[in-house]
């Protein structure tokens, strides 16, 4: 679906983003909105957020987990370590 967006409502008001529809991440699993749109539905989030993983496969799509456990003690997020290549149409 497009226009829909991985929200932590407790870090970033949804009024910001009106015309989106949201997946909401609870505020005890904020680091899980820092995940990584692959295509085809599938969304690489960090692995140890149960709920955000059930709200995103509730909202049809496929999270795979993976551990960043150590960079998250720099900071660091899986769009941080990401360098994604765009295909131009």
């Amino acid at each position: 679906m497009k226009n829909r967006i991985l929200l932590a409502p407790d870090l970033l008001p949804p009024s910001s983003f009106a015309e989106f529809e949201f997946v909401l991440v609870p505020e005890k699993e904020a680091y899980a909105s820092e995940a990584l749109y692959l295509g085809e539905k599938k969304i690489l989030i960090p692995s140890g957020y149960p709920q955000t993983a059930k709200n995103l496969k509730g909202a049809g799509y496929k999270p795979i987990e993976t551990d960043l456990s150590e960079f998250y003690k720099g900071d660091g997020g899986v769009s941080c370590l990401s360098a994604p290549v765009y295909k131009i149409l």
